[in-house]
């Protein structure tokens, strides 16, 4: 099967065998590429950070999925693929696992032996997966470290030396920075596990909070960079859910981390945004359960408060994270924490948090009918219909059914208005209200009175069954 041909980087339109042809043909092509970038660097606004969909549909009708597993036929992105140096070939992360344990098991090998360059091999073409001869190549810098890093995970010994703690931990360190580099090469994989096994020794066996947090810490990278989310979920539990991130950054101070900077004395609550940050995403790529995702989006809500609370600098930390994840789905963000609260008649908590969410982000439209929806029930109906008129004024043409929902739920607030003012009315009164309604409607007046005008008018249409 060909590979998939390289893409231009800024309109996503042109495809290319490689870089030379892409060179060659880039003075005929620069008149249509620059417009079509600015057009789509043009369609990103604050709160839809994304090339929008019909940009992107004229870029290219597979922008993110153009990679085909040759084993189970699915599309995947990049970065979950795995390639085969000398073929080619790719497959899933997932396919390749299966594939490499089937070979150990069938050549009755383990992960040492000196034979497995052999025994794994492309299940297609047979061809060798392990690289060309890393003398020559360019990444042999990378395996050098690899086999450096590969020693220190044999963690067997009854009692942990100091050293031996800096041995693994700094190893499993230089594995996983590495690991980002190679992209999923299959040595990096193998060296992943290897990590993993010498970072649990160090959690299951170690008191000490110097090598345990940090051990933590670089074992929850590892599984994010394998994608195993469901692992990393449960890991982001026991750290920040049982309380031990807690317990272990307060019997130390400076901290040392998986990255070496982020456990310091005046940012360990940073620190521990960060591993919320990295349990939310986690449970959003599991699609998890409503009510357990929100509630992690509840606790990280909390942490920007506190934040903000006694940090100057909060905002500009709590967005770097969050960017820094790719978790900036703001839309998903405000709508599940929002409608966490009203779903569980919380109606103050979420009128101040949703505040809270406007101020970082004025541009969103979903959470102005979460906060209707609480004024209203705590009686509010001014204040609900208020709210909703921002949201439909605000609601782009083109996204036909979130304005018709807002404007539906306007209307309801409307009639529950006008039946608590005029509740008490008998018909005589209503007809001469209704009459005075159509008469402002006649003689025209602002869209917004106008729009309250034939409000109470079909809701008067519909008490008393007139149709005209």
């Amino acid at each position: 099967m060909p590979q998939t041909p390289l893409r231009c980087g800024g309109c996503y339109s042109a495809f290319y065998c490689n870089r030379s042809c892409q060179k060659v043909h880039y003075k005929s092509h620069k008149a249509h590429c620059k417009p079509m970038s600015q057009r789509i660097i043009e369609g990103m606004t604050p709160d839809r950070p994304v090339i929008p969909a019909s940009l992107r549909a004229e870029a290219s009708n597979n922008a993110d999925s153009d990679y085909e597993c040759l084993i189970c036929f699915e599309n995947f992105p990049k970065s979950k693929m795995q390639r085969f140096a000398d073929c080619g070939h790719q497959i899933c992360i997932e396919c390749n696992k299966k594939h490499y344990i089937s070979r150990l098991e069938s050549a009755q090998l383990t992960e040492d032996s000196s034979e497995l360059s052999s025994v794994i091999t492309c299940p297609f073409c047979r061809g060798n997966t392990r690289g060309p001869d890393v003398t020559t190549d360019p990444t042999h810098a990378y395996y050098e470290k690899l086999k450096w890093a590969k020693t220190g995970f044999g963690v067997n010994e009854t009692n942990l030396e100091h050293e031996d703690l800096v041995h693994v931990v700094r190893r499993a360190q230089t594995v996983l920075l590495d690991y980002r580099n190679i992209d999923g090469n299959l040595e990096f994989l193998e060296a992943m596990r290897f990590a993993a096994s010498g970072l649990d020794s160090i959690i299951s066996r170690s008191e000490s909070p110097l090598y345990c947090l940090p051990a933590f810490c670089t074992r929850i990278e590892i599984h994010k960079y394998l994608h195993e989310w469901k692992e990393c979920v449960d890991k982001c539990s026991e750290l920040v859910g049982d309380g031990k991130c807690l317990e272990l950054s307060n019997e130390e101070d400076n901290l040392p981390s998986s990255d070496g900077k982020y456990i310091e004395e005046d940012s360990k609550d940073t620190f521990r945004m960060k591993i919320f940050l990295i349990q939310v995403q986690a449970m959003m790529e599991l699609k998890r359960g409503f009510g357990e995702e929100i509630e992690a989006i509840f606790k990280l809500l909390g942490m920007y408060l506190h934040f903000k609370s006694f940090d100057a600098n909060a905002d500009t930390s709590y967005s770097q994270e969050w960017a820094s994840l790719q978790a900036a789905d703001t839309r998903l963000f405000y709508q599940l924490h929002a409608a966490y609260f009203c779903e569980i008649g919380k109606h103050e908590e979420c009128i101040q948090f949703s505040e809270t969410v406007v101020e970082m982000n004025p541009l969103s439209k979903e959470i102005y009918m979460p906060i209707a929806k609480s004024k209203r029930a705590l009686g509010d109906l001014d204040g609900a219909i208020e709210q909703m008129r921002i949201a439909v004024k605000r609601e782009e043409p083109w996204f036909v059914g979130n304005r018709e929902r807002n404007e539906k739920f306007l209307k309801e607030l409307i009639w529950e208005y006008n039946e608590e003012m005029m509740g008490g009315m008998d018909h005589a009164e209503w007809h001469e209200a209704y009459s005075n309604a159509m008469d402002k409607v006649k003689a025209g007046g602002g869209a917004e009175e106008e729009s309250d005008q034939w409000q109470f008018i079909s809701a008067y249409r519909a008490k008393f069954n007139k149709s005209e």
